[in-house]
């Protein structure tokens, strides 16, 4: 099973952590970890496990990584 941890950094200093995989929601992240291009949408919210999310708008990094568990 192919699944994502790291965090993001928000506008007030917070550090979100997450753990989640490829099939709860995590693809997403794929794009994030081959090239750290950040190309979610203002506005938009970041799906994060357990019923947890993030505003879009208010990330200023990250930090994202792969593995097989």
């Amino acid at each position: 099973e192919k699944r994502y941890d790291g965090y993001f950094l928000m506008d007030n200093g917070f550090k979100v952590s997450f753990d989640i995989s490829e099939e709860e929601g995590g693809e997403e992240f794929s794009e994030l970890c081959d090239n750290s291009n950040f190309s979610f949408e203002r506005g938009s919210c970041i799906w994060l496990g357990d019923d947890r999310y993030i505003l879009v708008d208010k990330v200023i990094g990250f930090s994202i990584n792969e593995y097989l568990e």
